[in-house]
């Protein structure tokens, strides 16, 4: 099957949106299919390296013949909708309600309302577009289970680490909310350390924060997720919130807010993750510190996380395979 991904006004960086297309794309050409993506800039993406051509397109005209196209970020839709016939059959993949890129009433309009299969990376997504009538399959792009493994780290440490994500650009992240619970924890408890990974360079973090690194690699990345004892994504805008995914697959259980848009409610449940119900940062910062004590007392067990995480999400090899049956139908 010959397939184009539409980024066209959106473009390649480093982020996981864009990380998803790349090695869904990999994975899709090592399956034997032929990839192509369609781009209107050059790729700022670094983080793996791209198997596919990349094409950057100055006139539609020049998009080339495929069995289909997929339409990538919202910006994308526009280009996806002019093409002609011989481009394939048109898909979108939603991966995100971009709310930073158009209001909800412009995504109904230019987005969902736009004559497009529409596909999504997860339940909270399809949920999402039901609300607006609109129907999806669920679509999602499998996890790294090569990359991220146990090691044993974090049964060597009696310090209780608790990872998250560093993200200065999305408020949705809820950093913030990390910080205001960190402040109170350092106040009651010295035990229990912060780590954070992001993509700035150099941020200007508070001194709760025992360690940053910036866009570690996947071996770093495994040991960051194995120091951890829990990882905190208090996010509250995602579709498929890819960190906490990594995470388990290192057997690190998951503290998430129950919130209709946290991303993660294709994995979580009370055998592997810790679901809280009330945003406040004191009471949030109560329930990290009891996890920590249940820790001391050897009374914090969790259920095979990993296994658990490639049972419901699955490798990308796997969804790949379900994306072209998909496609076929």
């Amino acid at each position: 099957m010959k397939i184009i991904f539409n980024l066209i006004n959106c473009g390649l960086g480093n982020n996981g949106g864009s990380q998803t297309i790349v090695k869904s794309a990999n994975v899709l050409s090592d399956l034997g299919h032929e990839v192509i993506i369609i781009d209107s800039m050059n790729i700022k993406y670094t983080w793996d390296k791209l198997k596919v051509p990349h094409l950057i397109i100055k006139n539609l005209n020049d998009v080339p013949d495929a069995d289909v196209i997929i339409a990538t970020g919202y910006k994308t839709v526009d280009s996806t909708i002019k093409l002609p016939s011989r481009c394939g059959k048109k898909y979108h993949w939603i991966r995100g309600w971009e709310t930073w890129q158009m209001s909800e009433n412009d995504i109904v309009k230019k987005v969902l309302n736009q004559p497009t299969i529409k596909m999504v990376n997860g339940i909270t997504l399809k949920k999402k577009l039901k609300e607006y009538n609109v129907n999806s399959t669920i679509i999602m792009p499998g996890i790294d289970d090569d990359l991220y493994f146990e090691t044993k780290l974090r049964d060597l440490s009696s310090v209780f680490t608790v990872g998250a994500l560093f993200h200065s650009k999305h408020k949705t992240k809820n950093t913030k909310l990390i910080f205001d619970v960190f402040r109170i924890i350092k106040r009651k408890e010295s035990k229990i350390k912060l780590q954070m990974f992001g993509v700035d360079r150099k941020p200007q973090l508070p001194d709760i924060v025992d360690n940053y690194i910036c866009q570690p690699n996947h071996i770093e990345k495994n040991s960051f997720y194995n120091w951890c004892h829990v990882w905190f994504a208090p996010t509250i805008n995602d579709s498929l919130h890819i960190p906490p995914m990594e995470a388990m697959l290192t057997g690190c259980p998951v503290i998430a807010l129950n919130h209709p848009m946290n991303g993660m409610w294709d994995y979580l449940d009370s055998k592997h993750s810790f679901v809280l119900n009330d945003f406040n940062p004191e009471n949030i910062a109560e329930n990290i510190i009891n996890l920590y004590y249940m820790f001391l007392c050897k009374n914090l067990k969790i259920d095979d996380c990993r296994n658990y995480i490639l049972q419901k999400i699955g490798n990308r090899e796997e969804n790949m395979k379900k994306l072209i049956l998909f496609l076929r139908d």
